[in-house]
């Protein structure tokens, strides 16, 4: 895993320095890529290609990036782990005829090398795994961006004006958006309706990002961008194409009917995480003790032939009535029971006060998901103890119905989105005003129970209600819904597959994904996801709802499969979740970091935000009455992140 980035100048200058430009960008993304780093440039034609790597694969220097193809057609600049990449180096083998002068092992070397033989649109449809990349096409004088499948690793890319040169427009692209703003002449400027994106989900919904004139790469996501004729980067960009679509790939996926569903999903898993545990460097894994992690143990330490290391995190400080979601009890029965070294990390409220100031020092743009705390903490704990790889069970409750809205709504639609809207705003008036003894968590849930029902008339409106925050803090019209609203052509899907599919491609890889990837590269950790395997995702696709949801239980073919590994005992009770207790900490140990921000200058004096309604939130809440946690929370991140990336840089 690493950081990548680089730009391509529109015009020749003479003053523009390639290699002090690239080092910056290099130096930015050194939590990606600590183990060591790499330029490339051509000054005749304005461009340059950077790299920060983690070694994974091929650890000597046969696996250092840029790299430069045998026939020095491409140079490459790669983020990522190709997982058969060894079957694909067998076919360069066969095409070329053996011997081929390898270099070195390195799954960046067979992919380009693999792109030189075949293109670049082969080389993709037959790669199994999570990147983004940068390739030069020397000869054609093109710079390709890609993406992975489901987004998994991150890309920025756009085209700015550097204010150092004359406003000389240049393209630029990075990993993360810090990279972006090393460069001299390039200023932080915020993007309206990615703020406003923020403060309506809690994240900032791709392509658009934070900085304006910048997008991120869509999941599944390729672009091409032709030179001038002078062989300089075009003034204007070309559009964004996909080059996997998961629509049109389900219709041709190749199900083995031989198998029933249950055996073939685990024959699927177990293939993935075969392939996935191949690294030259220690793997350990997350193990929260749910469903989705604990399967994803069983099986890598079943296929292990020694002991593996094993991660949860608890919070035993905290009161267990408030929290109700500290499952690191039943991750330690589950890790004794398969045998592995495992590892709990209690997170106290001294470690909370130690980290949360500095959160958003990892996330390059608002995300206010506050399991990125413990995620952060787990992440850095698991590096500290020398891992550079991670096994994680996301992508199991998007794919298999692991979320209670893949259960309640449907059925709220059913029985009430028939019912004439007023009568279903009286419904949501009276749970609104239920009193769950001022417990802040369950009221929220109450609130958001509330506005389901108000919008159940549609799974468009219902999932709408379900990834907004409720709050009117955003002063400029820029509503816009980002939801994938494409799904309305789709009617021979059923709500709760419409759910899914949504949760998919939106939700995952705008949410969870992020979380994880920044998360986790903040301290040079790579993890990796099983369960976004491309066979198995067509597969889990292509199985019935009926046989991952029966009444209000969900991912039924996944605790089937893990019954064969665990005991039911172990693993059978409600699903929990892992959010931390935010309300107990912002009552406690954070209430002063918190009122700083909201007091703060530059939140009063916004001209997008309205700062009085923000303050009456922040008082209501101070006081105890429920309702606000989420909003409040979403205002503090914002100032957190702005005063690391935007007001420490202008002021």
């Amino acid at each position: 895993m690493c950081g990548i980035s680089g730009f391509w100048l529109s015009q020749h200058n003479n003053s523009f320095n390639f290699e002090e430009n690239l080092k910056r960008m290099n130096n930015s993304l050194q939590h990606r890529g600590p183990d060591n780093s790499d330029i490339w440039f051509n000054e005749n034609f304005g461009i340059g290609l950077a790299h920060s790597r983690l070694s994974i694969i091929d650890l000597s220097d046969n696996g250092k990036q840029p790299i430069v193809s045998r026939s020095g057609r491409y140079v490459l600049t790669f983020n990522g782990e190709i997982y058969n990449h060894k079957k694909l180096r067998n076919e360069v083998n066969s095409y070329r005829q053996n011997p081929f002068g390898w270099r070195g092992t390195s799954d960046t070397e067979t992919l380009i090398e693999y792109i030189e033989t075949f293109g670049i649109r082969k080389a993709l449809e037959n790669s199994l795994g999570m990147f983004a990349f940068a390739l030069w096409d020397k000869k054609s004088k093109k710079l390709t961006l890609v993406r992975d499948r489901f987004g998994e690793k991150p890309l920025y890319w756009g085209l700015l004006n550097n204010n150092l040169y004359n406003s000389m427009p240049m393209i630029i692209f990075a990993s993360e958006l810090p990279a972006i703003w090393t460069l001299k002449g390039i200023t932080p400027t915020i993007n309206n309706e990615a703020m406003n994106s923020y403060f309506t989900h809690g994240y900032v919904v791709q392509p658009l990002s934070i900085q304006k004139n910048i997008s991120q790469l869509e999941p599944g996501g390729i672009v091409v961008i032709s030179a001038k004729d002078d062989g300089y980067a075009p003034n204007k960009l070309p559009n964004e194409e996909k080059w996997w679509d998961i629509f049109l790939e389900n219709k041709r996926a190749n199900v083995n009917t031989e198998l029933n569903p249950i055996d073939r999903i685990e024959k699927r898993l177990v293939d993935a995480i075969i392939t996935q545990s191949s690294a030259d460097v220690p793997i350990c894994s997350f193990l929260s003790g749910g469903i989705d992690s604990s399967l994803i143990t069983a099986i890598l330490q079943k296929n292990s032939p020694k002991k593996i290391s094993t991660f949860t995190i608890g919070f035993p400080t905290e009161k267990s009535s408030e929290i109700g979601f500290d499952e690191s009890k039943y991750a330690g029965m589950i890790a004794k029971y398969l045998g592995t070294n495992h590892n709990t990390i209690n997170l106290t409220s001294k470690d909370v006060s130690a980290i949360i100031p500095t959160i958003t020092d990892s996330y390059s743009e608002p995300f206010s998901d506050s399991s990125q705390i413990p995620t952060l903490l787990i992440s850095k704990i698991i590096s500290d103890y020398g891992f550079k790889i991670a096994i994680t069970g996301d992508g199991g409750d998007e794919l298999f119905g692991g979320y209670n809205r893949h259960l309640y709504v449907p059925l709220m639609i059913k029985n009430l989105g028939f019912l004439p809207f007023k009568i279903r705003l009286l419904i949501s008036k009276i749970i609104n005003q239920l009193n769950s003894s001022n417990n802040l968590i369950k009221q929220e849930k109450l609130n958001k129970i509330s506005e389901i029902i108000k919008n159940c008339d549609s799974i468009e409106n219902a999932y709408s209600v379900l990834t907004k925050n409720r709050n009117n803090y955003f002063n400029l019209d820029l509503k816009k819904e980002y939801s994938y609203q494409f799904l309305n052509n789709y009617d021979y899907l059923t709500n709760t597959e419409k759910l899914i599919i949504k949760d998919l491609l939106f939700y995952l890889p705008n949410d969870i994904l992020v979380k994880t990837d920044r998360a986790s590269m903040a301290f040079g950790l790579e993890t990796r996801i099983p369960f976004l395997d491309k066979n198995l995702v067509l597969d889990a696709l292509n199985i019935p709802v009926s046989m991952k949801i029966r009444g209000t239980t969900g991912k039924l073919i996944l605790k089937k499969i893990l019954n064969r590994y665990i005991p039911n005992e172990l693993h059978n009770r409600p699903k929990q979740g892992f959010t931390p207790p935010l309300s107990s900490w912002l009552s406690s140990s954070l209430k002063d970091w918190a009122n700083d921000l909201i007091n703060s200058d530059n939140l009063r004096s916004n001209e997008y935000l309205n700062y009085r309604l923000i303050k009456d939130d922040w008082n209501t809440y101070l006081s105890g009455k429920p309702g606000y946690l989420n909003n409040i929370w979403c205002v503090l991140i914002w100032q957190s992140w702005y005063n690391s990336w935007i007001n420490n840089r202008t002021s």
